[in-house]
């Protein structure tokens, strides 16, 4: 519903550095957003955030701080219902000694929208319930 914010279901990081090292963070996130509207010639719009719950200046009963987010759209998809839409961003971040939590959200501005959609009706579905999943990958490097 629009107006609202929530967690992506499965996408979450979280990650210990050790008291003696310094890491560096490539974070990938991948959004695949469903607009069920599609075919009434509805647009969608948000965004997708990457959030920090957890670390060095994080209050651990916190809401998550934003770190990073990406705009995400689609236009009337025509005959194509349920036609996703695809969004990648990356974020690079250095990290002192200490656990880390990180999070995926979507935030909808207009129009109603699926996150982490099954594709059961589609051809050449497969069986594949992962194929619209939303992701997080993390590259680490030691400084």
């Amino acid at each position: 519903v629009s107006g609202t914010t929530k967690d992506i279901p499965g996408v979450e990081v979280v990650h210990t550095v050790p008291s003696d090292q310094t890491h560096k963070l490539l974070i990938t996130c991948t959004g695949y957003i469903v607009n069920p509207s599609s075919s009434n010639g509805d647009a969608m719009q948000g965004v997708l955030g990457l959030f920090q719950y957890s670390g060095s200046g994080i209050s651990a009963n916190s809401a998550g701080t934003k770190v990073t987010s990406s705009y995400i759209t689609n236009v009337d998809g025509g005959d194509l219902v349920n036609l996703p839409v695809i969004n990648t961003f990356q974020y690079v971040v250095s990290l002192n000694p200490g656990t880390y939590t990180f999070r995926l959200r979507y935030t909808i501005w207009s129009d109603n929208v699926i996150v982490n959609h099954v594709p059961s009706n589609y051809l050449g579905y497969d069986g594949d319930t992962e194929a619209m999943k939303s992701r997080m990958g993390v590259l680490v490097f030691t400084e």
